[in-house]
């Protein structure tokens, strides 16, 4: 994201992530938080990205999204899905919106953005 106040929090909530110390009632409210920059910045693909994950981490008390697997699908295969740990996960999504002008990080989001949608 542009907005420093922004990266800032996207980084305190990565620590909290990364340290195993993470409660994610309080997550989903600062993603709310950052969701406002986001809207500011005008950027469709993260503010969605936001909602999404604060209202997934709300109804699950958990991130239960695996990282989008950059590998070409193989269609015969049972399963595509490499399973991460729930912080691991939720850290690599919230180092995306950490620097939106690669390509490679917009499309992840969207990924991202479409498994959080599908989720059952």
């Amino acid at each position: 994201m542009e907005n420093p106040k922004a990266n800032q929090l996207i980084k305190e909530i990565i620590k909290s992530v990364d340290s195993k110390d993470t409660e994610y009632a309080n997550l989903a409210s600062k993603l709310k938080e950052i969701r406002t920059f986001a809207l500011e910045e005008q950027n469709p693909t993260v503010v969605k990205a936001l909602r999404l994950c604060a209202e997934h981490l709300a109804e699950n008390n958990n991130f239960l999204i695996n990282i989008p697997n950059d590998e070409p699908i193989d269609e015969d295969a049972e399963n595509n899905e490499i399973t991460h740990d729930a912080n691991e996960s939720l850290s690599y999504f919230l180092n995306l919106l950490l620097d939106l002008n690669n390509k490679h990080n917009i499309s992840d989001l969207k990924e991202f953005n479409k498994k959080m949608m599908n989720y059952a």
